[in-house]
């Protein structure tokens, strides 16, 4: 390493332990082994992650800490997202989150299932008052689990300013996490600025791909990157993070730098102007945008664009950075080779399916004399689009959109008019998407003879019926617990309301498994129990179970 490089480094690092050393110091929440499964920042499909997720070793019920003095300003309980969360607002002006949680300490326990028996609902959103619950640093306040959205126990902790929301990496506030190993560049990719290409496929042609060690010819054009990295902490997991830090140069002259220090939930708009996926590489970052995007999660200079001449080279340097110095520098030449015939990216799509080019304004288009519509909103998409559809076989129940793999910023609507049926059917209409794969449920609301529905995704919509019920299992009791499992195949499950001798009965409802179970302890001096419990589907379809527990 030359002097200025090592200078520019020690430089970096100082000003990133200085920036550390003015931000308060917040406890660990955990009695664990510091590694984390999850970093701050990193793509997540439809969101950035919020925070840190902290890695429990396969097991739940550890006890969780309050990271700082402070008060619990909102619990809530779902089956989906965090869970079962807990929330602390401190003192010295933010705000902690703890998500996935098993169970709460005895006094908030006792409290919130106070709360749900009131409101008949396992789910629930509950703000306790600043003097209700005040804790100091190193409290026990929950325990660690699985809950809502969680497919391995681990416990995630966010950090927040409290009087904006905006979410902060926690790793920036001393954490005692160890990072030895520098992020990785698992691949580089050269795309070419056809915009005639984008319009009809959604995405910028890939040209090239890099690192190398000899000097990539590209046909000549405008060129930008799109970058496969990931970090690893340290060599005791292999749990695969997002990179911090990317900085990309021309020469001495940058294109594009990103580093992920806070961000607000609204910024959730931006994810698919900032990365997309690849089979078998590591979530793959746009480093690009066009002109009229304001993008402010990133630094963008000429928009991330290069113009490569015939005969000439470019030198580029992609340099990755994680919070703790480790870093790694990766140099390559682009040449512009003349020789290379330009592609012609053509659209296998049926001319006569051509709905229009949309963009910024409102957009609407109608199908087998309007039997069909679809309704696109303004800034429903993030760039210029050709959209095509059809409808298929001439079934006009069953309309395909393409090209599929288009991002829609903003939900489309789709309106199916329904058939002449009886009313008791209609009642049961639905809007499906199929992706080629799975199916998945879009519902919609029932209007007269119409049914409208929402959407991100193009792909092929059609008309179900959902008149199945959902099915209810035999109940089981293990360990005085009690457990059942409910399953629906179509619309999915909405609801479920268990009695036992005519009471509301608390049962938390795990939708991963399937599972409901509840407690039976304050009932072990009676000889039998009275159950019931009414599962219903999305569409209203209801199964009841009665049964005498012994």
């Amino acid at each position: 390493m030359g002097y200025k490089q090592w200078l520019t480094s020690l430089m970096l690092l100082v000003c990133f332990s200085v920036s550390k050393a003015q931000l308060p110091t917040f406890l660990f929440p955990l009695d664990t082994l510091p590694l984390l499964s999850g970093n701050f920042g990193e793509f997540r499909g439809s969101h950035f992650h919020a925070g840190i997720d902290i890695k429990t070793f396969g097991q739940t019920g550890l006890p969780v800490h309050a990271t700082a003095d402070g008060y619990v300003s909102r619990i809530k309980i779902s089956p989906f997202g965090y869970g079962k969360a807990i929330y602390l607002t401190h003192h010295n002006g933010y705000t902690s989150v703890y998500g996935h949680l098993s169970s709460f300490n005895h006094e908030l326990e006792k409290y919130v299932e106070e709360q749900q028996y009131h409101k008949k609902s396992y789910s629930i959103e509950l703000f306790p008052g600043k003097n209700q619950f005040q804790v100091k640093q190193g409290d026990i306040i929950a325990f660690s689990g699985n809950s809502g959205g969680s497919y391995a126990p681990h416990l995630h902790f966010e950090l927040r300013d409290t009087r904006t929301q905006e979410i902060l990496d926690p790793l920036a506030f001393s954490l005692p996490v160890t990072d030895t190993l520098k992020p990785v560049l698992e691949k580089v990719q050269m795309v070419l600025r056809d915009r005639e290409a984008k319009k009809n496929f959604g995405y910028y042609p890939v040209l090239g791909s890099g690192p190398s060690n000899e000097p990539i010819h590209l046909l000549p054009g405008e060129y930008a990157f799109i970058l496969a990295a990931k970090d690893l902490m340290t060599a005791d997991t292999s749990n695969i993070l997002g990179v911090y830090s990317v900085s990309i140069m021309e020469g001495s002259e940058p294109l594009y730098t990103r580093e992920t220090k806070r961000f607000s939930f609204s910024d959730s708009r931006y994810i698919h102007l900032l990365s997309a996926y690849e089979d078998g590489l590591a979530p793959l970052e746009l480093c690009f945008k066009e002109p009229w995007q304001e993008i402010e999660l990133a630094n963008y200079y000429h928009d991330g664009w290069i113009f490569l001449e015939a005969g000439q080279t470019r030198e580029i340097t992609i340099v990755l950075r994680d919070e703790y110095g480790n870093q790694n520098t990766y140099k390559f030449v682009l040449y512009g080779d003349a020789s290379f015939k330009a592609p012609k990216f053509v659209s296998d799509y049926n001319e006569e399916w051509l709905m229009g080019e949309v963009y910024k304004d409102e957009f609407s288009v109608g199908f087998e004399r309007n039997t069909v519509l679809v309704d696109f909103f303004k800034n429903a998409l993030a760039d210029t689009m050709r959209l095509y559809g059809h409808i298929i076989n001439g079934q006009i129940d069953t309309l395909e959109l393409l090209p599929q793999s288009t991002y829609v910023a903003d939900r489309f609507r789709l309106i199916f008019t329904l058939p002449e049926m009886r009313k008791e059917l209609k009642s049961k209409a639905c809007i499906i998407r199929n992706d080629g794969i799975l199916n998945e449920y879009i519902g919609g609301s029932i209007s007269g003879s119409q049914i409208s529905g929402y959407s991100r995704n193009l792909g092929k919509f059609y008309l179900g019926f959902d008149t199945i019920a959902p099915t209810i299992s035999e109940p089981e009791i293990r360990n005085d617990s009690l457990f059942i499992q409910i399953e629906d195949d179509f619309s999915g499950i909405s609801s479920y309301y268990p009695t036992i001798d005519g009471k509301w009965y608390l049962m938390e409802y795990d939708p991963k498994t399937g599972i409901l179970f509840g407690h039976l302890a304050n009932f072990s001096g009676e000889n039998k129990l009275e159950l019931k419990l009414i599962v219903k589907d999305h569409k209203d379809n209801l199964t009841t179970l009665s049964k005498t527990l012994e």
